[in-house]
């Protein structure tokens, strides 16, 4: 008799410590997708910030007009039609008329490559959202973060791509519209 209550009670422990070590295990790995996600946000907005401080240096653009170059580049980051991808070019051409011919070539050359960092480092933080949603979504390992109280960040702000507005609306309506 004494045998039996200790083996059911030995088998409770081992329950119950394996059910203890999948709920740290799974805490601990909501809390890498979050702290992942947190980081290649902040990568991304230091990188389009890098960017913008680097072309307005390039460009030779006074800092009290920053803002309002940050906001056109934003949307020309995040430009797949032609007629917003330009904006960067016609904006610093407005503000400095007389800068020489090669600095634009170099500008030109520059915002593709920051173009093209950005969406790499967009795409980083699409894949790490997207495995973090498989992992909440999935039945065991979705219920342990539930229980751990997970997610804790702002899912929708940290995972939303940045984006020109003609592809927004396009996505919004369902309607592309032609670019010229």
């Amino acid at each position: 008799m004494y045998k039996l209550v200790f083996i059911i009670f030995v088998v409770f422990c081992a329950f119950a410590a394996s059910l203890f070590t999948s709920f740290v295990g799974y805490h601990d790995k909501a809390v890498r997708f979050e702290a992942n996600i947190e980081k290649l946000h902040k990568s991304s907005q230091s990188m389009l910030s890098n960017g913008t401080l680097a072309i307005l240096d390039k460009a030779k653009i006074q800092q009290n007009y920053a803002k309002d170059f940050k906001e056109v580049l934003e949307k020309s980051i995040g430009a797949r039609s032609q007629s917003e991808s330009g904006l960067v070019m016609k904006w610093v051409k407005e503000m400095n008329p007389t800068l020489d011919s090669q600095v634009y070539l170099d500008l030109s050359s520059y915002i593709e490559g920051m173009r093209r960092d950005f969406h790499l480092s967009q795409n980083r933080l699409m894949d790490a959202c997207a495995s973090y949603e498989i992992a909440r979504k999935s039945a065991i390992s979705g219920l342990f973060m539930r229980m751990n109280g997970f997610p804790t960040i702002d899912l929708n702000k940290r995972c939303t791509v940045l984006s020109d507005s003609i592809t927004n609306e396009a996505f919004d309506t369902g309607i592309q519209k032609p670019l010229l």
